[in-house]
């Protein structure tokens, strides 16, 4: 039954540890499914971002295909045309050919036609043989393409998902590409528009009135400087970003949507570029915008930073300021041209001649820093403070606004003369100079805004500081040219080294050196862990059958402590009624005693009477010795029977009846002996009855000689101690009684030890026999080192 129970025990014990292994379980997956549902919450904003992007690139993509399937219409047609023409081409070569093969005798005489028509084969064969490889090339490009796609996307399969989340190193990264993409757009920008837009060599008032080259040439100029002011911020921004701390690449990447939705205003400056849309009529204001975010976007991300390529900034102002001078020379030659030359003292003139001088002394100062600039890419400081850089970038920015507004006013200028036109008649194609200064003044004013104190003084302050500055870095740049030059070389090793993406890398690297070393440890543990487990599962079992056995110990123990106070319970009882029995005897032993007691106390009564009269008579017999033998025997029989006073009355005999008295004295001795024989006979028969009414006790008698030896010695200590009281009592007594003299004459012959010789002797046999029987029965004692010491229960017999 026991063990049944402990394998239920057991059993349900695995049941609550299963049931705790579930409830963990469950605990952990509802932990698991809170951050599921956060991260799900975190996903859907970033999915509906990146869903708002994507429509996004969706209307520009369907924008981008119907620009394409305008394209393709218009090669379908240029080819259908080109067609046509290789057609008509073969057509002639056929005919050509049958007038050589019909006139081969022509055909000699006229070596030129024969010269064309070579000339045309090998022009033909060239054009298809580099179509060929072009196509070739291009069919190469685009597998290189989509490897290095597959590439990428393969390496970026083996990154964590923190290396892609957004504004993190794959935003980095994206950022730096970008710039350098942007950069290089804007260069192939510079490029295309310098072939596309040449130079106007005079500006007449037929070429501004009736042409648009000058107009697309004042295009180009401010073109060429917004996009010089905006390679300026990127060259920053790029340089700042590969020298910057991690944490600062790591904050640049989080504005990627921004610069890309910002590089789509290049492309699409590209994209007009390519379908040869971009004029004139074109606008600047995206760009304009774009060139003011990167600006912001370059203080902003790398404040504090004091990262700064100077010789780069340098050359990209410069660039600026040269095409800005081109765009406000150009304005001022039309303006020149279509103001009516009635005063040339005007305010307008003046201004117009000033803006002139110092726009020639500006681009000179421009040159001559351009060719005093390092050509080595790599040379990253100038040596000038600050104050000069920023006041440099100050000027390129602020002249911009100078060639925005001579612009306004010169359209404007213009407008109001075509829309005044109403002939061919060149007076008809002027402008008054107070109505030039109105305009002017007014592009001033929306342009300058608060800041503006007319063209005069917008324009003078400004141009006058911008010569001075500009000389004093041409100089600076002519006296720290060796100094410049020397640190060329170290630059590029050390930027190589201390780049942000190197640092990331490398620290990525350590992370994941520390990730293996952490899962390794982490593998380590579990399996110390599971080691553990097993260990504590095996003490667990251990512990189970412990305590099974413990529960059936205490069982065990509930039931001896049971039996146990059952048994004392029993025990109390026979020894309440042992004890109830022993007093009972105690009570009738003392009763027994003192009747014994009266008994004794009568029979020496008696005897001291008998003694009396003893005396008695033996006095009187000294006094009446005529008394007769007869009457002394009948005294003496009337003695035994009767009383005393008949006994005085009729013993009259002499001294000579001491054999009488002493015959009667053994006589009474005699009876006395009797009646205690009969008296002890009847005590004993009443005390074998009432024993014989108990229960029979067994007791074993030992059958070995040191029992019998121990009794025999306590036999004869007993008659020993006895004869020592006897030989006591003799000495005390007065003077010698017939009875104890006759006992001391019998026992005279023995030796009689002294009484403390008795009592020793009497003490060691009492120890020899506690020591046997304390050897018999060794649970009535308690062993120690020196002794055994008896019960308390033995004590009390002892003392007893």
């Amino acid at each position: 039954m026991v063990e049944q129970l402990a394998e239920k025990k057991m059993e349900l014990e695995d049941k609550v540890k299963l049931l705790e292994e579930e409830i963990a379980q469950l605990e952990a997956l509802e932990e698991v499914h809170e951050q599921l549902v956060e991260s799900n919450h975190e996903l859907e904003l970033d999915l509906r971002e990146e869903l708002d992007l994507a429509n996004g690139a969706k209307k520009e993509v369907l924008r981008e295909r119907d620009a394409a399937i305008e394209t393709i219409y218009d090669r379908d047609q240029t080819i259908t045309k080109f067609r046509e023409l290789v057609q008509k081409l073969n057509e002639q070569l056929i005919e050509l050919r049958d007038r050589s093969s019909s006139n081969e005798q022509k055909s000699l005489q006229d070596p030129s036609l024969k010269l064309a028509t070579e000339t045309i084969d090998y022009k033909q064969m060239f054009a298809e043989s580099k179509a060929y490889t072009r196509a070739i090339d291009v069919q190469l490009r685009q597998i290189e393409l989509s490897q290095a796609n597959e590439h990428v996307q393969m390496l970026t399969a083996f990154m964590p998902e923190s290396f892609m989340n957004r504004g993190g190193d794959h935003d980095s990264i994206l950022v730096i590409l970008l710039i350098s993409r942007i950069v290089f757009k804007c260069g192939i920008v510079v490029s295309q528009t310098r072939e596309r837009f040449p130079a106007v060599e005079a500006v007449t008032r037929e070429a501004v009135t009736q042409g648009y080259a000058v107009q697309q040439y004042a295009f180009k100029c401010r073109l060429m400087h917004y996009i010089h002011n905006l390679q300026c911020a990127l060259h920053q921004i790029l340089y700042g970003l590969n020298s910057c701390t991690p944490d600062t690449l790591l904050r640049a990447g989080s504005s990627l949507p921004e610069m890309v939705a910002q590089e789509k205003i290049v492309d699409g400056i590209i994209e007009l570029l390519k379908s040869n849309q971009l004029d004139e009529n074109s606008t600047t204001d995206n760009i304009e915008k774009c060139v003011a975010f990167f600006n912001a976007m370059n203080s902003v991300l790398l404040a504090g930073e004091q990262l700064l390529n100077e010789t780069q900034m340098i050359r990209d102002c410069v660039a600026s300021l040269g095409a800005a001078c081109e765009s406000i020379l150009n304005d001022t030659a039309i303006a020149k041209v279509i103001i009516e030359e009635a005063g040339a003292t005007s305010d307008s003139m003046l201004l117009i001649q000033f803006l002139n001088e110092h726009m020639e002394s500006i681009k000179q100062q421009v040159k001559l820093i351009k060719r005093r600039l390092p050509n080595d890419q790599h040379v990253i400081k100038c040596g000038l403070s600050p104050h000069k850089m920023d006041a440099m970038r100050a000027l390129a920015q602020q002249i911009s606004r100078i060639m925005s507004a001579m612009h306004a006013a010169t359209k404007q200028a213009l407008a109001a003369i075509v829309a005044n036109t109403e002939s061919d008649n060149a007076a008809e194609h002027t402008l008054p100079q107070d109505k030039y200064w109105s305009l002017l003044s007014a592009a001033c004013e929306r342009i300058y805004e608060q800041d503006d104190r007319g063209p005069t003084q917008n324009f003078k302050a400004l141009l006058g500081q911008a010569n001075s500055d500009l000389q004093h870095i041409a100089q600076h740049l002519l006296d720290k040219e060796y100094e410049i030059m020397s640190a060329a070389g170290a630059a590029p090793r050390v930027q190589a080294q201390n780049t942000p993406i190197n640092q990331r890398a490398q620290l990525i690297k350590k992370q994941l050196e520390q990730k293996n070393v952490l899962a390794a440890t982490l593998e380590n543990r579990e399996a110390d862990i599971k080691q553990l487990k097993l260990a504590a599962k095996m003490k667990l079992n251990e512990l189970s059958e412990m305590q099974i056995r413990k529960d059936l110990a205490e069982k065990k123990l509930s039931v001896l402590q049971s039996e146990y106070e059952h048994a004392v319970n029993k025990w109390k009882l026979q020894y309440e009624e042992t004890h109830q029995n022993l007093l009972k005897k105690e009570k009738e032993f003392e009763e027994t005693m003192d009747h014994l007691q009266s008994d004794i106390d009568a029979l020496e009564s008696e005897k001291s009477d008998l003694r009396d009269k003893l005396k008695l008579n033996t006095s009187v017999g000294k006094s009446q010795a005529s008394d007769s033998h007869s009457s002394s025997a009948h005294n003496l029989s009337g003695t035994g029977l009767g009383g005393p006073g008949s006994a005085n009355a009729s013993y009259t005999a002499p001294a000579g009846t001491a054999p009488l008295v002493a015959e009667e004295m053994q006589l009474l001795k005699c009876a006395f002996n009797q009646e205690r024989n009969e008296r002890l006979r009847l005590q004993a028969q009443d005390m074998r009855a009432k024993l014989q009414q108990f229960e029979p006790i067994h007791v074993p008698q030992p059958q070995d000689q040191r029992i019998n030896a121990l009794e025999s010695q306590l036999t004869k200590m007993k008659h020993a101690w006895v004869l020592s009281l006897l030989q006591v009592q003799a000495k005390g007594g007065n003077g010698g009684t017939a009875n104890i003299n006759t006992i001391a004459m019998q026992r005279r012959h023995q030796p009689l030890p002294q009484k403390s010789e008795i009592s020793t002797q009497a003490s060691r046999l009492a120890s020899d026999i506690l020591s046997e029987y304390l050897q018999r029965k060794p649970h009535r004692a308690a062993s120690g080192q020196f002794a055994a010491f008896p019960t308390v229960d033995v004590k009390r017999v002892l003392q007893i």
